[in-house]
This record gives C-alpha cells, sequence and structure tokens, in this order.
C-alpha cells in the first residue's frame, strides 16, 4: 500500500474516531478505542514504509 493510500485511509479513519468519540461522549468507550487500535497499526505501517523507503534510498550505490 502507497504512502498516499495510506494517508488517506488514516484521515477518514482519524474523522471517524473523532465523530464516534462526540457521538458517544466518551474517549473510553469501546468502539472509539478499536477505532483508535485501527489507526495505531495504520500509523505504525505509515511508519514502517517511511523508513523503509528512507533506507532504500540511503543505500542505493554510486
Amino acid at each position: 500500500m502507497t504512502s498516499s493510500m495510506l494517508a488517506v485511509q488514516i484521515e477518514g479513519l482519524r474523522s471517524e474516531m473523532i465523530k464516534v468519540a462526540e457521538r458517544q461522549g466518551s474517549l473510553v468507550d469501546p468502539q472509539v478505542v478499536e477505532i483508535s487500535q485501527r489507526l495505531d497499526q495504520l500509523i505504525l505501517l505509515m511508519q514502517q514504509n517511511k523508513r523503509f523507503t528512507a533506507n532504500r534510498l540511503h543505500k542505493r550505490p554510486n
């Protein structure tokens, strides 16, 4: 999955989490926590992709 695709998914999930938290009136509501955990996974994947890309660029032969 590309970084731009991940960014779109992250932003969509972040918006969903905010809406659910506002609707439920709680940041510890199980649905909010579940969305937050999914968001954490996507953010971690984005960080890993960026790290992989950076490492690959630095290891290119001249």
